[in-house]
């Protein structure tokens, strides 16, 4: 996806899974983006959120509350219109009524249960979160929680990663002006002494210029008598040499 491409939130994207025992919070960072389009590399994310030291090896995420994780989100994907934000506490039915709207990619994480997952949607029939779980089967949770789950593994934060073009939040920004074509001089058939003062100063006054080579001459008619040219403009300019008089035709 090029960076300038509206992004479209897939909420079926499959989980990302642990590389380590360790690294849920990036693997479930990485689902988010890949969902939105984004295709991060993992290796890049890893050395990236250690260094700004989101997470650790030695403890993972290391703000429980997701606050750091929506800075690194918003450092690195900020300039491609994306906005992260974190929530704690956040309570199963909040979380739920969010989810359920597949407008954008959430990642929650666990006091009790010490991990964070994906969170991709609800389903109410049976009330459960429809998990993008990077430890499919950690503490007996594969890829639903149920509320009791959710009361048992809190208390719970919450990460969004929006696109406030893409969901409609805010306009797209206005497209750029089309470029003013460069100017181009208009072609000058004439060379000078070709075409009459007179009918030149009629042009220059008419802002344009000969559409002829030279001025058209009435054949058999010695000394001439008059003369006339064409100009860019599609008038017909036309001077009488005795007495200096001029006329312009108009084009038809």
């Amino acid at each position: 996806m090029s960076d300038e491409t509206i992004p479209l939130y897939n909420p079926y994207e499959p989980a990302h899974p642990q590389e380590g025992d360790w690294d849920c919070s990036q693997e479930s960072t990485e689902w988010g983006l890949y969902a939105y389009g984004r295709t991060p590399d993992g290796e890049w994310m890893e050395q990236s959120m250690q260094a700004a030291g989101v997470i650790n090896p030695a403890v993972g995420l290391t703000d429980a509350s997701g606050a750091g994780l929506a800075s690194w989100l918003n450092t690195e994907y900020g300039e491609y219109g994306y906005v992260a934000e974190s929530v704690n506490p956040i309570g199963f039915d909040e979380l739920a009524a969010e989810a359920s709207t597949l407008v954008h990619p959430i990642m929650a994480g666990g006091r009790a249960w010490c991990h964070w997952t994906g969170v991709r949607g609800y389903d109410a029939a049976s009330d459960v979160l429809l998990l993008a779980n990077p430890a499919d089967g950690w503490m007996g949770i594969y890829q639903t929680m149920t509320r009791g789950d959710f009361a048992r593994l809190g208390s719970f934060s919450m990460v969004r990663l929006t696109h406030p073009v893409a969901e409609g939040l805010v306009p797209p920004p206005d497209p750029e002006p089309e470029p003013e074509p460069p100017d181009v001089d208009e072609p000058d058939y004439a060379q000078p002494g070709q075409v009459g003062s007179g009918i030149l100063e009629m042009m220059a006054a008419d802002s344009t210029k000969p559409a002829m080579p030279s001025t058209f001459l009435p054949l058999g008619v010695s000394p001439a008598i008059g003369e006339w040219a064409w100009g860019l403009n599609g008038v017909q300019y036309v001077w009488h040499l005795p007495t200096g008089r001029s006329w312009r035709y108009p084009p038809a």
